[in-house]
Formats: C-alpha cells, sequence, structure tokens
C-alpha cells in the first residue's frame, strides 16, 4: 500500500497467472501446498483417500510433444493491448450495437474476454484449420523463452523444455503442433461458456481423433453430447477424384460438447423440411407406400355420449361424429378441379392417415362405448394431456371404423412456409448441406475462397441450441458467417442474440504469392472487393465488409426489422514499453507493463480499452466521460479511470462533490495510470477518498497501474 493507494503491474509479459484449478485447489485444500506454495499432488491423494474417494496413480490421456507448453501459453497474460476503432465504432449504426468483431490473435483475443465474458457464451461455433497439409496451418509461436524459464514455468526438464522450444520454432503442422495450438483456446472457451452452454467444432478427418481427445479433456468426456457427420460434397463420377487409393472425402464431423451435461437443457427441435410434391414424387419412384391420402372435408355434427378416464383419474369425453364427409386427396382433387399438391396446400389441416396407436386412452373409449351398447363408424374425444406437444390444452382426436383406428394428422408433421407445404423431420447425427454449397461462394457477398460454411448450417445450430439475448462465439470467424446467420436469425425471428467474431489480420498479399490457379483468382477477386472499398489486403477486412454488405441485405429484406444490424470493431495491438524485452524474468507480477508515460491520446484509450475489459466491463458496453475541474476522467460501470496527465486538487475536490451530489455516480474502484500522478497527489487522493467513504460507510478502493 502507498498512502492508501494499491500497486499493480498489469500483464507482465512472461509469468503465467495463476491457474484457476490451482487457485481452487489452495481454497478447498490449503494442506496440499508447502511453504512456497508448491502443490503436492501426493498430499491430495491422502486427503481424498481419506474422504473415501478413490484415486490411480494409473489413467488414461492424451499425451503429445509440447503439451506442457500449451499449458504454459494458456496461463500466461496476454502480450498486447487491445485498441478500439473509435472511427468505426462511433458510426451511427455501430454506436450502439452489442456485436463485435475482434481482430487478433485468436488466444491473444480470448485472455483479454476472459474477465468479462466469463461463463457468459452460450453457443460457440469455430471452424478451426483442418492439418491438412494444404490448408495453410503451420504452428507459429513469437514468444521467447529460454529453456531454463520454460522448464520453470512449465514444470519440465532442460532437456524437453529445448526440445518443446526447437519444436515450436520450425513452424510445424504436426499432430502435436495442432494440439499444442489448439489447446490452450479450448480450455479458455471453456471458461467462457455458460454451464448450459454448448460448443460446436467442424473437423474434417485428418485431426478428428485427436480433437475427440483433445475435447474429452478440456470439456470432460462425460460432457460430450454428439458427433454428427455433415455432408458437404456430393460423390459424381467413376474416377478416384483426386483421392488416390481412398474413398472420396464428402463428409466433415461436427463436434458437439456442453460445459455441464447436467445444466444443459437439450436441443430444441429442430427439423428437416421436404416439399410435400417432392416428397410424393420421391416415394413413388422408390415404390414407397405414402399415407396422408384421406381429406375430413367436413366433421360433421358431435353428440355427447358418454365419459371416461384416462390413468390418472381426468375425464376424457366422446362424442359419436354423424353427416360427415372423408374424401381421398385424388378424388378431392378431381371434383375441385385442381392439382393435388394444390388439395394438400388448401387442406393441410385436415388430411390425415390412420393408425393403430400403442395407447392406454383408446382401449378405455372402446371399452365404454361398448359398454354404452353404441355402433357408428366415426368417433371423437376431447381431453386435456399431461404430457406431449398438447400438454395443458383441449385436445380432439378422431377414431374410425370397427378397428377404432386413429387419425393421426399432417398437420402434427408438417409446416407451412411461404405458401408451400413441407414434411418436416427431426434431425439426426446426419446432416446434408450439399445444395447450399453449390452456390456458398455468393452468400454473403464475398467469394471467400476455401472453407466458408453454409448460412443454413450455421442458423440451425442457433435455432437448437440458444435463445432471445443469447450470445454467440465464433474465434475462428473467416468470412464472418456466423455473424451473417446471426443476425439473418434475428431478423427472420425479430430476436436478439449477440455476437462475438475474432479473426487473425492474415495478408491476403502474402497469401496472393504463395496460391496458385483457380484458388488465386478468388483471392484476388478478394483484394479488388477491397480496394474497392479502401479497405488493407488483409482476412479481417473481408469479414467486415461482409458484415457491412450482409447487413444492407437484411435492411432490404426486413424492412421491419430494427434490431442490432451493426458491429464494433476492436483489435489487439503491441503494448507501449519503449522496448520489447529480450529476456523474461517469470518471477514478475502477473499482470504489457507500461514504462513509457509519454502517451497519445490514442494510446490512453487504448489502455483504457484494455483495462476496463480486464476489470470485466465488455467492450461493447459504452463508456461515460466525467468532468473533474478540466480533468478528464471515464466512468466504466463501477470502475472509475484517471489517465491523463494533469490531475490535481481541485480535481479531488470535483470527484468527491461528484461522489456527494450525484446518486447514479457510485464507483467501487478509482483506477489512475501511476505514472502519469506523481505520489504526492496519488496520496491527496487516496486520503480524500477513504475519508469519504468512512464517513458515508461506502467501500471505494483506489488502485494505481504501471
Amino acid at each position: 500500500m502507498n498512502g492508501g493507494i494499491a500497486q499493480e503491474t498489469l500483464f507482465s509479459p512472461a509469468a503465467p497467472s495463476e491457474n484457476e484449478g490451482l487457485a481452487a485447489l489452495k481454497t478447498h485444500f490449503p494442506e496440499c501446498f508447502d511453504k512456497n506454495g508448491v502443490f503436492l499432488p501426493e498430499k491430495l491423494a491422502e486427503s481424498l483417500n481419506a474422504g473415501g474417494v478413490r484415486t490411480a496413480k494409473e489413467f488414461y490421456s492424451l499425451n503429445w510433444l509440447g503439451k506442457s507448453y500449451a499449458k504454459v501459453l494458456r496461463d500466461v497474460p496476454p502480450k498486447t493491448l487491445l485498441a478500439e476503432d473509435t472511427a468505426h465504432n462511433r458510426q451511427p449504426e455501430n454506436e450502439n450495437s452489442g456485436h463485435l468483431l475482434i481482430k487478433g490473435d485468436n488466444l491473444e483475443v480470448l485472455k483479454h474476454l476472459k474477465n468479462a465474458y466469463k461463463e457468459a457464451v452460450k453457443m460457440i461455433y469455430i471452424d478451426p484449420p483442418y492439418n491438412t497439409g494444404s490448408d495453410g496451418f503451420v504452428y507459429q509461436d513469437d514468444r521467447k523463452f529460454t529453456p531454463e524459464q520454460l522448464a520453470e514455468l512449465g514444470g519440465m526438464d532442460l532437456d524437453e523444455a529445448r526440445r518443446v522450444l526447437d519444436f515450436t520454432a520450425k513452424k510445424s503442422n504436426s499432430h502435436s503442433a495442432w494440439l499444442t495450438f489448439m489447446y490452450p483456446r479450448l480450455y479458455i472457451a471453456r471458461q467462457l461458456l455458460r454451464d448450459d452452454g454448448v460448443i460446436f467444432i467442424s473437423i474434417d478427418d485428418n485431426e478428428q481423433a485427436q480433437l475427440k481427445l483433445l475435447c474429452d479433456e478440456v470439456f470432460g468426456e462425460e460432457n460430450f453430447v454428439n458427433a454428427v457427420s455433415v455432408n458437404m460434397k456430393n460423390i459424381a463420377g467413376a474416377s478416384g477424384g483426386g483421392e488416390d487409393k481412398r474413398l472420396k472425402k464428402n463428409v466433415e464431423t461436427l463436434l458437439i460438447y456442453t460445459k455441464s451435461y447436467e445444466q444443459f437443457s437439450g436441443f430444441k427441435n429442430v427439423y428437416s423440411y421436404i416439399e410435400i410434391g417432392e416428397l410424393i414424387e420421391t416415394y413413388r419412384q422408390e415404390g414407397k407406400s405414402w399415407k396422408y391420402t384421406s381429406v375430413l372435408i367436413d366433421a360433421g355434427d358431435e353428440a355427447y355420449i358418454g365419459s371416461t378416464v384416462d390413468g390418472d383419474g381426468n375425464e376424457i369425453k366422446i362424442f359419436q361424429r354423424t353427416n360427415y364427409c372423408i374424401k381421398s386427396v385424388s378424388e378431392t382433387s378431381k371434383l375441385e378441379n385442381i392439382s393435388e399438391i394444390e388439395v394438400y396446400r388448401k387442406y393441410s389441416k385436415k388430411i390425415f392417415q390412420t393408425a393403430m396407436p400403442q395407447s392406454s386412452i383408446r382401449p378405455r373409449v372402446m371399452n365404454k362405448i361398448a359398454e354404452l351398447n353404441i355402433s357408428g363408424d366415426l368417433f371423437s374425444i376431447k381431453y386435456v394431456p399431461k404430457t406431449g406437444r398438447n400438454k395443458g390444452i383441449i385436445y380432439e382426436q378422431f377414431y374410425k371404423g370397427e378397428a377404432f383406428r386413429l387419425f393421426t394428422w399432417l398437420k402434427d408433421v408438417s409446416e407451412e412456409i411461404d405458401g408451400n407445404l413441407y414434411k418436416k423431420e427431426m434431425l439426426g447425427t446426419y446432416l446434408d448441406f450439399v445444395a447450399e454449397t453449390k452456390n456458398l461462394t455468393k452468400e454473403g457477398g464475398v467469394p471467400y475462397p476455401n472453407g466458408k460454411k453454409p448460412m443454413r448450417l450455421i442458423k440451425q445450430l442457433v435455432q437448437m441450441s440458444t435463445n432471445e439475448d443469447d450470445l454467440i462465439l465464433d474465434f475462428f470467424a473467416g468470412s464472418g458467417t456466423t455473424a451473417h446467420s446471426v443476425m439473418q436469425f434475428n431478423a427472420e425471428e425479430k430476436s436478439n442474440r449477440k455476437f462475438i467474431l475474432v479473426q487473425l489480420p492474415e495478408s491476403l498479399d502474402e497469401a496472393l504469392k504463395k496460391t496458385p490457379g483457380e484458388a488465386k483468382k478468388s483471392l484476388q477477386n478478394l483484394v479488388d472487393i477491397l480496394d474497392e472499398v479502401g479497405r488493407p489486403h488483409f482476412i479481417s477486412e473481408v469479414t467486415a465488409e461482409r458484415l457491412i454488405r450482409s447487413a444492407v441485405k437484411i435492411r432490404q429484406d426486413f424492412p421491419d426489422f430494427n434490431g442490432d444490424l451493426g458491429f464494433k470493431i476492436f483489435e489487439t495491438v503491441p503494448d507501449f514499453r519503449a522496448a520489447a524485452d529480450a529476456d523474461f524474468d517469470p518471477s514478475q507480477a502477473d499482470l504489457p507493463l507500461l514504462q513509457d508515460a509519454a502517451l497519445s491520446e490514442g494510446d490512453l484509450h487504448t489502455l483504457l480499452t484494455t483495462w476496463r475489459v480486464y476489470d470485466g466491463q465488455r467492450p461493447s458496453e459504452n463508456v461515460q466521460a466525467i468532468d473533474l475541474a478540466g480533468f478528464p476522467a471515464t466512468l466504466c460501470g463501477k470502475h472509475l479511470y484517471l489517465l491523463h496527465t494533469g490531475f490535481h486538487s481541485g480535481s479531488v475536490k470535483a470527484l468527491i462533490e461528484c461522489l456527494d451530489n450525484d446518486e447514479a455516480f457510485t464507483p467501487e474502484r478509482i483506477v489512475l495510470y501511476g505514472a502519469n500522478m506523481d505520489s504526492a497527489m496519488q496520496r491527496e487522493l487516496a486520503q480524500a477518498v477513504e475519508s469519504y467513504a468512512n464517513k458515508k460507510s461506502l467501500n471505494i478502493s483506489v488502485l494505481a497501474r504501471y
């Protein structure tokens, strides 16, 4: 403490922050650490065994060269700052947007977002590099550790540390390199998920097996939900299609994990759709029998004849039907001189087939009618189901003939969309998106060359796993399909889901130099589009341009939609140190070190953005300027930031007056940039705040950061 002010150095560039799991162990098992804070696993085993919990020395696990290093990368703080694109964000359509596009290495970005979005994300979708050997993935790492430092940070011997550093310097695309790349990203992604949240990961068979094992470790094997096969390509012709001796690939895998299977409520019913006319024609060609061929033109008159009860004793009213009219679809078509498809559209709610259900209600109804000694060809019942889709409402069922066959309605398995009738079927673990891939390059108005996913796939995932106001994250954003899908879905459903996209600003110019043939033409098209709108040649700029074009199209298609179609842009930038450290000291404080006090206005704004997000405020949230006798302070949630030079005694007085006179002005912490406020003024500020807080019985802390 310094005159009532705590001191903090944010983001030491080498030392890891304390692992959250280790912190939890210290809280609950303090006896398992020695006086230097070293964890003693044998002590933990003793403690658990004493409580009747069995532990084993041997267990199944995934191991690879670089795993210890991946854990270091997981825990070391970010080596960048988070900057705001103020010119973009202050445009009217973006100023109040809750959507985010963040440009930067996604591991750095995820670390920046950890506090602001901990346990806040409902759905994550990622389409990471598949490591095919031709997708451009190589492991690149600019962290600079000596073998001695890495050995200490990673708990490994010097020989292993040297091997790891050698492998990370070679720009490898081995399985070990890919796992080292993916592990820390998935680990932090799990921290961002809500307990009922779910992550979808697209992958092909190059790394599918490794990814499954990795996710079992990161998310827990018990939280595995499904592995879905997604058909993305038709197999045509008799040639091998360039697959050598292997079968031609047409299916990718979508791995699904939840944060907590116990908390996960499951997916909402999502269906595949096929137009009725197309389905009937398919049945005819395949020799299948289409059952929905009867139309209840007129339900006739109903006469109450008596009641029975269901298994819980609830009343079931029984009616005899007379003067009804039932015709076949083909007969109705001829009588009304309309096509059979038009019959299905016109009578979609009255078309049925009959079935012999396994139901406890049907025999009760049959017995009651026999008891009443009433004959007839058509009966109906009304009751209130206790379960199922009609739970809690009065529901009507029809029975026909001596066998008492139950009417099952086409309306229960179909849906009318834009005037056409579609049969719907519950989705399973096979999804077919071949049709969508034919025009995939045109979606969003940007011809993204590789790996673009169809919007219908992402919209389907959004529909089945999220609700109103939920947050969706994609930290391998590519062309921005996830964001486009969320905005489109919001417009169609009049909802307010939010997205966060993260995309590395990869150079298209560099890619052009390495890319041959048709793929080069696609990349050149992207460059031409960016030139048209005056954007730099980076993939992240393609992402931004797609979001802008998508918003324009959605406004045209949904003129009555007043929801959020803007987005804010942030990016990671190097820290402001006068010189980059060549050597790190692992004993430094755990939070980039800012030594240069002569910062520009833009630098101070970047510092503010980094700090407020670290302190838990979401970057999409607006900030409030506070004038303290000419000194520009900034209020962000419950934090007041004092970053500029020129803080003086009059500013202290103005601060106390604001606290005293404005009930809405209630900061719980005052954070100052220590390099811009001398120690005497820091003490004066701390004493004034402490005196005021004591008088008002408030808890207000003052923190100096450097």
